[in-house]
């Protein structure tokens, strides 16, 4: 059985377990988005470091054969 928590719609306790639980799916879904988008973006930006690096390295090889 589930029971409604005082002062949040969206939560509810589990009387089996005591687990409070979210029911607001939406919010989870945004949440879920949001993390994939920070996961994404930070992997760019390490992809971007690599690739400043890579650049980095060929211009000093470049300059040692001047």
């Amino acid at each position: 059985m589930r029971l409604k928590v005082k002062g949040n719609k969206d939560l509810v306790r589990d009387t089996n377990s005591q687990a409070i639980i979210n029911t607001n799916n939406n919010g989870y879904n945004n949440f879920i988005r949001r993390s994939n988008a920070l996961k994404r973006r930070d992997e760019e930006i390490r992809d971007l470091q690599q690739e400043m690096n890579e650049i980095k390295n060929t211009l000093n090889l470049i300059l040692e054969k001047l």
